[in-house]
């Protein structure tokens, strides 16, 4: 869900990833953080769906979120300037 709500979001706002001025690079973070706030929500509430214990839920979204995020800002810039 995380990904298509990013790009449709990033669609919606018109990303041009060929400009990235200071528009398009902060549209890129707020956008791709929903993205990855979004994914690691849905990720950890089925974990805690399939029998993991629900205090753990914080912890195991807050690593999620940091593994995904750091994914966004190291792995993302590459493709975009690859293409």
């Amino acid at each position: 869900a995380g990904p298509v709500l990013t790009a449709f979001l990033l669609r919606r706002c018109r990303f041009d990833p060929n400009d990235l001025g200071r528009r398009g690079l902060t549209t890129f973070l707020i956008v791709g953080l929903i993205g990855v706030t979004v994914t690691s929500t849905t990720g950890t509430v089925w974990r805690v769906a399939v029998n993991m214990p629900a205090e753990r839920l914080p912890e195991i979204w807050l690593i999620w979120w940091l593994a995904r995020a750091t994914g966004l800002l190291v792995v993302t810039p590459a493709l975009l300037t690859a293409t």
